[in-house]
């Protein structure tokens, strides 16, 4: 019997967060659950709002952590541009 991948999910920027964060109370049930995800074939998605929001985030002090460098977080949006489906921003028409 084969087995089919369960529908998409959207990952909220806390997710994103908890698992950038090690020291995070959070940062082990976000880990597994983005893993488990994975180990089933689902189709994780974020939106640009979603990379805006970790990178405004993270750049600030956090009550677990300092403010990340710049470099960091942008290899971060970077890996997460291949590792999620993208959501884009605003009203798309075609003609």
């Amino acid at each position: 019997m084969a087995t089919t991948a369960a529908d998409p999910v959207f990952v909220d920027t806390n997710i994103l967060i908890y698992a950038a964060i090690a020291s995070s109370p959070f940062y082990g049930p976000a880990i597994g659950k983005l893993d488990s995800f994975r180990r089933v074939g689902v189709e994780l998605w974020v939106s640009r709002q979603t990379l805006r929001e970790y990178l405004a985030a993270l750049s600030r002090p956090q009550p677990c952590t300092s403010p990340l460098p710049a470099a960091t977080l942008i290899a971060d949006v970077v890996r997460f541009q291949t590792q999620f489906q993208i959501a884009e921003d605003g009203l798309h028409c075609e003609a």
